[in-house]
């Protein structure tokens, strides 16, 4: 789907390839996961040698939202023709940029009721992982923003309740148990880790986009053009992989 582009009957304000910001940390985990492997599957098309099938687009066209149309799967791509590979690569940059952008940003739902009758103030998620790895009444209480998960009123801190942890599909139900729902933070937290070290991987593509096989190299005394990562807001300005503007 086009990034940053409304969809039909949506909210107006996309997040990247998604109809709408991520309201969980969950939400925004598996998101990330997703971002990763088209970064990485778009890098397998720019470096084949042979035939790529990507056997999982949908067979049926009446499955992919209106109003875009794309062919029905599978989709067979042929080897990439020298000049053309940078193009592949170019977007596999691209998506790992909006990753680290991703990284950055607050899901949209509330943060809990605090100690003191007020709220929790708003974090990013790896900040809120970290403290829920810390602290299992902090973990219950942001239940929503950590994990999409309502809960009856009172039940803030009751042991016997289930984190629907499995959600977005990160790991397995579990009893929000004081030790659990600390278990759960440092887990995702550790899954944040680890997709921000696979994306690492820019550096690779970024590298091979410099290569030979792709432009020209330049002549004696002459410097290649640094490549810079960037990814568009959903206000139209530009961020680097840093998410500085």
């Amino acid at each position: 789907m086009p990034p940053w582009k409304p969809r039909l009957g949506s909210v107006p304000n996309p997040w990247f390839i998604f109809p709408a910001p991520a309201q969980s940390c969950d939400e925004q985990l598996q998101r990330q996961q997703i971002m990763l492997c088209m970064a990485d599957k778009l890098d397998e098309v720019a470096d084949a040698v042979g035939n790529v099938t990507w056997s999982k687009v949908p067979s049926d066209a009446s499955s992919i939202p209106s109003p875009f149309t794309i062919p029905e799967g599978p989709w067979t791509f042929p080897p990439q023709a020298e000049k053309d590979r940078f193009i592949a690569r170019d977007l596999a940059i691209y998506t790992l940029a909006n990753l680290a952008l991703t990284d950055l940003a607050q899901p949209t739902n509330d943060m809990g009721p605090d100690m003191n009758g007020g709220s929790f103030a708003k974090s990013v998620c790896s900040e809120a992982y970290a403290r829920a790895a810390a602290d299992a009444k902090y973990a219950k209480r942001n239940r929503k923003f950590l994990f999409d998960l309502d809960l009856p009123l009172g039940a803030e801190e009751a042991d016997d309740l289930l984190l629907k942890a499995d959600k977005f599909n990160l790991s397995q139900k579990v009893e929000l148990t004081d030790a659990r729902a600390r278990n759960v933070g440092a887990f995702r937290l550790l899954m944040d880790a680890h997709i921000l070290r696979a994306s690492g991987g820019c550096r690779r593509i970024s590298s091979a986009s410099r290569s030979r096989r792709i432009w020209q190299a330049p002549s004696a005394g002459e410097r290649a053009p640094p490549i810079r990562v960037v990814a568009t807001s959903p206000v139209g300005a530009e961020r680097d992989g840093a998410g500085r503007r």
